[in-house]
C-alpha cells in the first residue's frame, strides 16, 4: 500500500473526531453527503446503469485480487483482456501555456490552447487538498489504484438501490483526464472516457501503473494541474486566477470549496452563470470537510452564511491579445519552420501552444516603441498607404523590432480596412534602388573598383541584357555624364548600375544577393535580367535589413534571430533554439568599401540628404523607388543597427500608386524613397540610438583586411584639366605640386606622376597629389581650379 512521503500533505483528520457532537444546522447537507459519499468528478464514472455498473465493479474487484479462484467465463474474458492491455501511460505533465518574454525578461505575450499554469503541490492551498480529498477520495492515501471498499459500496448501491454510484479513485480519474487530453482521434477519446468494459479495464491497469511509478503526492499534484474547472480554466492555479484573481496558494476555504464543487459539473455549478447552484454545492463540499474532520462545525456555520465573492480575471492568449501582435505572428511562423521545435509543423504547433515553454525573444521594447511611433507618426493607422519596418542588430542577427501602421486583426472585426494580420516585415515587395548596393558588392568581389566609371546617358541599351524598347532610363530622364560609384550612388543613377551589372553578370550578382540575405531572389535566372539591379525582384523588409546588416558587420551575415533562449517549464531544461548561423558571406574589404560608398546618398544633393541622423552620427543607406511609384523604400545602417522601411499600398502598388498621399504631415503628389520611407527610417534609428555612443565606420583601407580592389584611377598622361576634373568628381581632394618634374618629358600641362599610385585603395575625400611634366605652368594655369600646393612633400 502506498503511503504519503515524509511531509506529505494529508487531510487534517479521517472521519469525525472523538466525542464530537453532530453539527447543528447540517441536517439537510449531511443527508446529501451520506446519500452520495465520495461522489466522483463529472464525467469520471456512472455512464452505464444498474447491473452494467454492478458487473463493472465486480470486474474491478476481481482484477485486483489474486486469481486463485475458479472464475466464470466473463471473468476469464476480463482477465485475458487485462493481460492484453499495454501499460504506456500518457505523460502526467499536462499541456501548459507558452510565455513570451522580451530580451530583458519581461513578459509581453502568452500562447495556449488550454488555460493552465503548472503549480507545485506545496504552492496549493491546503484547503483545496482537504476539500478535494473529502469530496472525491477520502481514503486516497490509504488505498492503491482502486478503492475496494468504495467498489463494494458502489456495487451494492447500484444493484439494489435507485441511485447510480461509482468508485473511481483520484488515480483513475487522473488517468482518464490524461488519456482524454492526449487523445488524437474521436475513437481514442471514447476509449479514454472508459464508457466500455475494455475502456474501464484499460483505465484500471493504467491507474495501477500510475501508482507504481509515482508517489501519492505526485499523483495529487498532477490531478490538481489537469482537472478542468470551467470557463477555459484547467487546473487550480488557472481557476484561482480566473474566478478570484488570486493564486492557488492563497485560496480560502470558501474559494477552495467553490472550485472543488465544480468537479461534479463545471457547467451546472459555474459560479459565474449559476451562483445559486454553485453556493449549494459549495456547502455540500464544506459539509464533507466537516465529516472528514478537515473543518470545524463552528467555522462551517460562519462560512455558509455568505456567498463566495467572485473577482473575474480573463486570461489573454494569442497574438491579438499580446502587447506586440505582429512580432508575435512573425515569431509563430518562425517556430513553425524551425526543426528545433519538432519534426513536423503540427508537432511544432502543439509544442508552441501546449508545451509549457518560456521563450525569451530578441524583442527590444524601446526599439519596438520607436518603430511603432515612427510608422504611426508618418502615416497613421487609417491611411490607405501602409508602412513596414524591420530593425536588426548587425553581427548577431537579432531582430529587435518590427512595426507597421496597422491594427492587428481582420477587416471583418468591425469593418475597419486598416486591420490586418499580414506582417509587412516578412512580406515580399519589389525593392527598387535599394538593390543597387548589392550590384556594387558583386562588382567589388569580382575585382572591380569603387572608382570604375561609366557614362550615364538616359535611354541606354546594353548588350547582353534585356531592356525596355526605349532603353533604360534614369529617374529624371536625363544623362549625368561620367560617374564612378560614389556619384552614381549619390544620385541613384540607373544607367550606371545597369552597365555595372552587365560587366559583373546577372547570375553572379544574384548569387551575392542571396548570400547577403535576399533569399527570395530566384536561382533560375537566364542571365539577361537587367532589371535585377533596379530592384524588380521581390524581397521583404526583413531580408533587406539582413543584407544591409551584413554590410554593417563587415560581411558577416546572420540569419534573423527571434529567439534568444527557450526553457521547458516542467523539466526546467533549456531547449535548443535556432541560431543565426553567422558566417562570412562576403569579404570584409568588399563590405567596408560598399559602406563607404553608401555614405554618399547623405551628402548634399544626394537622394538621402534630408534624412541623415543627428548628432554627427555616421550612417550608410539607400533610397528605393519602384516603377510608377508602386512602392518606395529606405534601407540603411550604422555600425550598431540596420533598418529597412517599405511604404506602399497593401492592395497592390501597380493599381494603387503612391500618388496623392498624405504623409508625414504633408500632402505629396508623389512619394519617393527619401520623402516617404526615409523619415520613418530616421525617426526609428534616432530613437533606437538614443543614449548610445557614436561609432564610426571602419576606414576604407586597413581594418584588418587587405583590400583587393583598386580605388584611385590612373590619371598619368592625362591633361591636367581632365585629370583634376575626374579626381574631383570622384570625391578626391586634388593637390598639384607648384614645381613640375625636372625629368619627365612629353607634352606640357600633362600629369607625369600621381600619389597615391593608381589602383591604391583609399577613402572618400583622400588627397591625390599630381606632378606635371617638365615645363608646365602649374601656378599660372590652375589657379582657381585647385588649391595649389607649395613645394615639397606634405
Amino acid at each position: 500500500m502506498n503511503r504519503p512521503r515524509t511531509g506529505a500533505r494529508t487531510p487534517t483528520g479521517r472521519g469525525r473526531r472523538p466525542h464530537e457532537e453532530p453539527v447543528a444546522g447540517l441536517d439537510d447537507l449531511m443527508v446529501e453527503v451520506e446519500r452520495h459519499p465520495g461522489r466522483p468528478a463529472a464525467g469520471a464514472l456512472a455512464r452505464s446503469a444498474g447491473l452494467v455498473v454492478g458487473v463493472l465493479s465486480l470486474v474491478t474487484c476481481l482484477a485486483l485480487l489474486p486469481f486463485t479462484l475458479v472464475l466464470g467465463g466473463a471473468a476469464q474474458s476480463a482477465i485475458r483482456a487485462w493481460d492484453g492491455i499495454g501499460t504506456e501511460l500518457p505523460p502526467i505533465q499536462a499541456k501548459q501555456r507558452t510565455v513570451l518574454l522580451d530580451r530583458e525578461g519581461r513578459q509581453w505575450g502568452q500562447l495556449f490552447t488550454e488555460n493552465r499554469v503548472a503549480t507545485r503541490l506545496s504552492d496549493i492551498s491546503p484547503h483545496v487538498v482537504a476539500a478535494l480529498l473529502a469530496t472525491e477520495d477520502s481514503r486516497f492515501y490509504e488505498h492503491g489504484a482502486v478503492d475496494l471498499r468504495g467498489v463494494a459500496r458502489a456495487l451494492v448501491n447500484n444493484v439494489v438501490g435507485s441511485d447510480l454510484q461509482g468508485a473511481s479513485t483520484l488515480s483513475q480519474q487522473l488517468v482518464e483526464n490524461l488519456r482524454i487530453l492526449n487523445a488524437a482521434t474521436d475513437d481514442e477519446r471514447r476509449l479514454a472516457k472508459a464508457a466500455t468494459l475494455s475502456g474501464k479495464i484499460a483505465e484500471l491497469k493504467l491507474a495501477g501503473e500510475l501508482e507504481s511509478r509515482y508517489s501519492k503526492d505526485e499523483i495529487l499534484e498532477a490531478y490538481l494541474n489537469v482537472v478542468y474547472l470551467g470557463n477555459g480554466a484547467y487546473g487550480v492555479e488557472a481557476a484561482a486566477r480566473r474566478y478570484f484573481s488570486t493564486s492557488a496558494a492563497d485560496l480560502s476555504v470558501k474559494q477552495a470549496a467553490t472550485l472543488v464543487a465544480m468537479l461534479k459539473s463545471p457547467t451546472a455549478y459555474d459560479p459565474l452563470t449559476h451562483p445559486g447552484r454553485s453556493r449549494e454545492r459549495r456547502d455540500v463540499v464544506m459539509a464533507r470537510m466537516v465529516a472528514e474532520g478537515a473543518l470545524t462545525r463552528e467555522r462551517f456555520e460562519r462560512l455558509r452564511r455568505h456567498p463566495t465573492p467572485i473577482k473575474e480575471s480573463r486570461p489573454r492568449s494569442g497574438c491579438a491579445a499580446s502587447e506586440f501582435p505582429f512580432y508575435c505572428a512573425m515569431l509563430i511562423e518562425h517556430v513553425l519552420r524551425s526543426p528545433e521545435f519538432g519534426a513536423s509543423r503540427e508537432e511544432r504547433q502543439n509544442r508552441l501552444n501546449a508545451g509549457g515553454l518560456v521563450i525569451r525573444t530578441a524583442l527590444d521594447v524601446d526599439a519596438m516603441r520607436a518603430a511603432e511611433g515612427a510608422v504611426d507618426a508618418g502615416f497613421g493607422r487609417t491611411n490607405r498607404v501602409g508602412s513596414g519596418v524591420a530593425v536588426m542588430e548587425p553581427g548577431t542577427g537579432q531582430v529587435v523590432a518590427i512595426a507597421q501602421n496597422r491594427t492587428f486583426g481582420t477587416p471583418e472585426d468591425d469593418g475597419d480596412l486598416s486591420r490586418t494580420q499580414v506582417v509587412y516585415a516578412t512580406s515580399e515587395f519589389q525593392t527598387g534602388s535599394t538593390f543597387k548596393p548589392i550590384t556594387l558588392a558583386a562588382a567589388l568581389e569580382s575585382g572591380m573598383s569603387v572608382r570604375t566609371t561609366y557614362d550615364t546617358p538616359n535611354g541606354l541599351q546594353v548588350e547582353g541584357l534585356d531592356a525596355p524598347e526605349d532603353g533604360y532610363k534614369n529617374d529624371d530622364r536625363q544623362g549625368h555624364g561620367v560617374l564612378d560609384s560614389y556619384g552614381a550612388m549619390r544620385g541613384s543613377v540607373n544607367t550606371y548600375f545597369v552597365q555595372l551589372l552587365a560587366d559583373v553578370g546577372v547570375r553572379e550578382t544574384a548569387d551575392v544577393a542571396r548570400r547577403l540575405g535576399l533569399t527570395s531572389i530566384p536561382d533560375d535566372l537566364s542571365g539577361r535580367e537587367g532589371s535585377l539591379t533596379l530592384g524588380a525582384f521581390e524581397s521583404s523588409p526583413l531580408q533587406l535589413a539582413t543584407a544591409y546588416a551584413t554590410l554593417a558587420a563587415r560581411g558577416v551575415r546572420c540569419d534573423p534571430v527571434l529567439i534568444l533562449s527557450a526553457r521547458d517549464v516542467a523539466s526546467e531544461e533549456e531547449i535548443a533554439v535556432p541560431d543565426g548561423d553567422c558566417h562570412q558571406a562576403i569579404s570584409p574589404a568588399v563590405a567596408v568599401q560598399v559602406s563607404d560608398v553608401l555614405r554618399a546618398p547623405f551628402d548634399a544633393g544626394g537622394t538621402a540628404s534630408s534624412v541623415g541622423l543627428g548628432g554627427g552620427r555616421p550612417a550608410a543607406g539607400k533610397t528605393g523607388t519602384t516603377d510608377d511609384a508602386a512602392a518606395v523604400w529606405f534601407a540603411g545602417y550604422t555600425p550598431q543597427y540596420a533598418a529597412a522601411v517599405w511604404v506602399g499600398d497593401p492592395r497592390g502598388g501597380q493599381a494603387n500608386p503612391l500618388t496623392g498621399v498624405y504623409a508625414h504631415g504633408y500632402y505629396h503628389s508623389v512619394l519617393y524613397g527619401g520623402t516617404g520611407a526615409g523619415p520613418v527610417w530616421r525617426r526609428t534609428m534616432e530613437a533606437v540610438h538614443e543614449g548610445l555612443s557614436v561609432e564610426e565606420f571602419p576606414p576604407i583601407q586597413g581594418a584588418g583586411a587587405v583590400l583587393v580592389n583598386t580605388a584611385v584611377p590612373s590619371v598619368v598622361g592625362m591633361g591636367v584639366d581632365e585629370a583634376v576634373t575626374l579626381l574631383a568628381a570622384s570625391g578626391f581632394e586634388v593637390r598639384v605640386r607648384s614645381r613640375p618634374s625636372e625629368t619627365a618629358g612629353g607634352a606640357t600641362d600633362h600629369v607625369a606622376e600621381q600619389e597615391p599610385a593608381a589602383a591604391t585603395a583609399v577613402g572618400r575625400g583622400a588627397e591625390v597629389r599630381l606632378t606635371l611634366t617638365a615645363g608646365s605652368e602649374t601656378a599660372l594655369d590652375l589657379r582657381g581650379l585647385v588649391e595649389v600646393a607649395g613645394g615639397g612633400e606634405r
